[in-house]
């Protein structure tokens, strides 16, 4: 279970911290974040066109987030427990199997 993002995903989520303009809640246009990620250490990666094809959901997604919820959606770290989310779940299922 992942505590944060890492990997590409926490690239992305640097250059959108980088880009956001908090007291507004804007980012630059999408040909600006684009270049970021271009001139950005994904760019170095051997499967950079496959990691671009997620890049983009990805971006999209949180940004719409960080339009919502503000800078704290651009945090590296998750915003709840998915350890702790899967053992209510496990628990909860145990308890509705039949006896």
């Amino acid at each position: 279970m992942a505590e944060k993002f890492g990997g590409w995903q926490e690239v992305c989520l640097g250059i959108l911290s980088e880009k956001f303009n908090a007291t507004d809640r804007t980012f630059p246009p999408v040909g600006e974040l684009l270049e970021a990620v271009k001139g950005s250490s994904l760019a170095q990666q051997a499967d950079y066109k496959n990691v671009l094809k997620m890049v983009m959901p990805f971006l999209k997604f949180k940004m719409d987030e960080a339009i919502v919820a503000g800078a704290s959606a651009l945090d590296v770290r998750l915003i709840f427990d998915e350890t702790g989310v899967l053992t209510v779940g496990l628990c909860t299922l145990n308890q509705l199997k039949p006896v």
